[in-house]
């Protein structure tokens, strides 16, 4: 069907309304008469001090001098436009400072980081920030066996995050493994146990005797030769020399003035024996005969490329050693004793010994062992 005449002649006049509408839209025209005058200037001064309000259509023709907001520089810019003594141009966006929106979020975060997308408020500019992801939040496949477990070496799952395509791979247990109940190397992981041999510090053996129960630890080493015991109970720090059977309680101002912490005497970390991996997890395992004894080594690949590696003869602990990954001995523990009691006059103050009262004569004590 046609259109009637009516309807063409209404479609071009409203067409022309709108055009006369976009023309009429002059910059510093508050009044919207299509030119700039005075009353231009007088309505903006007012609506820069609160006197009049203005719908945000007038103010964004009014603020003429690019900064946010009607102001009297746009007052005074406005009326010398009226006179002829300025031309009133779109402020450049490059040449103000922009104003921040809140943001929304244009792409939300999973495993993978989202998008956060902000916009000037007056110059419509954008600018975006990274949401950081979840990584608990992978959607993990079934995975694919890429090394088939066997009864001396553990196997590999892939697994591939369905929504960002991150891989992670699990250990397959080595087939049937079995584990003596009780052992000696599951004792040496517990929160109480007591241990005593030798440790290898990367450079020399030397004694060792380390117990650990409750706020009580109890570290034997030696010191250039001569044996020295470290006890923690609590927050009170002991200095023992089991071979003269006497101790030293060291209080806080005498160990602020070595600059010694109980960090310094007994590294936390040294004593985290529970992060150990389970014999269960190793990656493969080996057979050799280690001062007589018929044993087993259990082997685990480190994530820097070294080694840590446990020597069991059936449910007895023989040793740990751990390798750099061009298998030289970095640090070792060799057990003679493995207990997951630990002895009554360990766990008492000084370690049972008697107490020396002054440090001075503790020392000239440790002087005599060194010689």
């Amino acid at each position: 069907m046609k259109k009637s005449m009516f309807a063409i002649l209404l479609s071009l006049s409203l067409t022309l309304l709108l055009m006369l509408g976009a023309a009429a839209a002059v910059l510093g025209d508050a009044d919207g008469d299509g030119e700039v005058t005075a009353a231009d200037a007088r309505i903006t001064l007012r609506a820069a001090v609160g006197l009049e309000t203005v719908s945000p259509d007038v103010e964004a023709l009014i603020d003429v001098d690019g900064e946010a907001g009607v102001s009297s520089a746009d007052a005074r810019l406005v009326l010398r436009a009226a006179v002829g003594l300025e031309t009133l141009k779109p402020a450049d966006p490059a040449e103000h400072e922009h104003v921040w929106n809140d943001g929304e979020v244009t792409t939300p975060a999973t495993c993978a980081d989202g998008v956060k997308t902000f916009t000037c408020t007056v110059c419509g500019e954008t600018k975006t920030e990274a949401i950081p992801g979840n990584p608990n939040a992978h959607v993990w496949d079934e995975g694919v066996v890429t090394l088939e477990p066997t009864s001396t070496a553990a196997g590999r799952r892939e697994y591939t995050c369905a929504v960002c395509g991150a891989k992670k791979i699990e250990r397959i247990r080595i087939l049937g493994l079995e584990i003596p109940a009780n052992n000696e190397y599951d004792v040496y992981r517990g929160k109480t146990f007591y241990i005593k041999g030798q440790m290898f510090d990367g450079s020399t053996r030397q004694a060792m005797e380390i117990a650990l129960s409750g706020d009580t630890v109890y570290m034997l080493s030696e010191f250039e030769g001569a044996q020295m015991a470290v006890q923690v109970i609590g927050k009170d720090i002991y200095m023992i020399l089991p071979s003269k059977k006497t101790y030293y309680k060291m209080d806080k101002e005498m160990m602020d003035l070595l600059g010694l912490t109980t960090e310094d005497l007994i590294p936390e970390g040294s004593l985290d024996f529970g992060d150990l991996p389970s014999l269960l997890d190793a990656d493969y395992i080996t057979e050799a005969v280690v001062n007589d004894r018929n044993c087993r080594l259990y082997h685990f690949d480190l994530a820097d490329g070294g080694h840590f590696v446990v020597c069991m003869d059936g449910g007895k602990l023989i040793y740990t050693e751990t390798h750099s990954s061009s298998w030289n001995l970095t640090e070792g523990m060799y057990f003679d004793t493995v207990s997951a009691s630990v002895p009554a006059d360990l766990l008492k103050a000084g370690a049972g010994n008697r107490r020396i009262l002054l440090l001075t004569t503790f020392m000239t004590q440790i002087a005599g062992l060194l010689g």
